[in-house]
């Protein structure tokens, strides 16, 4: 049985006075022999002691450590992708309802799918990242900042909707309200 490294992506910057340098290089990862083991019992996700065999449920406190360091993970390789990327739109990308049932996550990633290869087939260079989101009515939605392509290639609609801190639901109105609007609050970032 061999060994597989695993590796992680580091991005390095030094300042000078008149430029900055970037350096990206991949750093092997010191893998530990971890303690436990995870088992299915019953349908219920329980951990085994590998030196002993005895198998308990999971502690909260473990599973709330485990869920905000892989957070904290993916939030440090996302800044890291986009400290290294330049993207042009940012991009909520919703589905019709009568189209596609929003509701279902393999038939939503089947449509975001289908119109990610149809972009990489009309605009072979774009670039983009994309982060799936749950409302809580249960629909799916991705949030998407690309580069590389214009708004004609993307193929995409301006739904009218803007996002403002003084919007009653959501944060989320139309632009006529908000063009109405904006002159009484503060706008911020």
């Amino acid at each position: 049985m061999t060994k597989v490294k695993k590796y992680d992506l580091v991005l390095k910057t030094r300042k000078y006075r008149s430029s900055t340098l970037c350096s990206v290089y991949l750093k092997p990862r010191v893998i530990t022999e971890k303690r436990f083991a995870p088992v299915d019992v019953n349908g219920y996700r329980m951990r085994m002691d590998k030196e002993t065999g005895e198998v308990e449920c999971y502690q909260k406190g473990i599973v709330e450590l485990g869920r905000a360091a892989s957070v904290r993970r993916s939030r440090i390789i996302m800044h890291k992708i986009l400290d290294m990327n330049d993207f042009d739109w940012f991009v909520t990308l919703t589905f019709n309802k009568k189209r596609v049932e929003r509701e279902n996550p393999e038939e939503v990633y089947g449509a975001y799918k289908k119109y990610i290869d149809l972009l990489k087939k009309d605009c072979p260079r774009v670039r983009y990242i994309t982060v799936p989101e749950r409302h809580e009515d249960d629909c799916y939605h991705f949030h998407m900042l690309i580069g590389g392509a214009t708004i004609k290639q993307l193929g995409l609609v301006d739904s009218g909707k803007v996002c403002c801190h003084w919007a009653r639901k959501n944060g989320i109105c139309s632009r006529d309200y908000f063009e109405a609007t904006k002159d009484r609050f503060k706008l911020e970032e």
